[in-house]
């Protein structure tokens, strides 16, 4: 038992580590292209007359690595799926290896939809409000590029994240872990979850930011649910197949 436990561990640890040195070697060669991305994100995002301060010798140098970083993750991650299927194959049925390769394309796009809304949509609006809030109290905001970076790059990952809920969703449903009946039956209570999270990512307490934030999440949740009962309809009719057959 411990030998295969070994051996599993050490080709994770082999897979992670290639993966990490495919994301470093992207992110040197989008390093030089980490300062024009900083321009166009503040031009895109800060409202006209805020500019970004830094406050220690390294943290531009470190904001333009976050950036590369982030871009070369997003470049490899066809590579990083590719690597982590190969990890989990074993461990598969022939049915769930198809449906885990089924479901790469709308990962994907469903990250990158996450993604371009938070861009364009709720930073904007949230930064436009947090930096109102300051300057019409009569302060000066002076945004250090460090903090400023960093929390733009994970309200994007972090959104990027919640839009796989549709996928999340199909992979437990066909793990019978879930069904669309457990979705509909507390769709009050995650509708309250959403609202949660929705106050909890959003810093500006606005509704209209809140909202713009728990619609596309409660849409995403039907979306689950609809999937689910596509999903448990096609077992239906396999099993009822099955049963004419025989």
């Amino acid at each position: 038992m411990e030998e295969p436990l070994i051996s599993h561990f050490e080709e994770l640890r082999s897979r992670l580590i290639r993966i990490v040195i495919v994301v470093v070697v992207l992110s040197s060669v989008t390093f030089p292209f980490a300062n024009q991305l900083l321009i166009r994100i503040q031009n895109d995002l800060l409202p006209e007359g805020i500019r970004l301060i830094v406050i220690s010798p390294l943290e531009a140098v470190w904001a333009q690595i976050e950036v590369s970083l982030l871009v070369a993750f997003v470049i490899a991650l066809p590579y990083i799926i590719y690597e982590i299927m190969k990890f989990l194959k074993p461990a598969l049925k022939g049915s769930e290896n198809s449906f885990l390769i089924k479901t790469i394309p709308p990962a994907l796009i469903l990250f990158g939809i996450g993604a371009i809304f938070t861009y364009k949509t709720v930073l904007v609006i949230t930064l436009k409000f947090l930096i109102g809030y300051a300057t019409s109290s009569g302060v000066m905001p002076l945004l250090s590029l460090g903090d400023f970076i960093s929390f733009v790059l994970l309200m994007i990952l972090i959104f990027g994240l919640l839009f796989e809920l549709p996928l999340v969703c199909c992979a437990l449903a066909s793990l019978d872990l879930i069904g669309s009946d457990t979705l509909t039956g507390n769709r009050k209570g995650a509708y309250v979850g959403i609202l949660v999270i929705a106050g909890i990512l959003t810093p500006d307490p606005t509704p209209f930011t809140q909202l713009i934030v728990t619609l596309p999440m409660i849409l995403l949740f039907e979306i689950s649910v609809l999937l689910i009962k596509y999903m448990h309809r096609d077992k239906k009719i396999e099993v009822t197949d099955d049963a004419s057959i025989s």
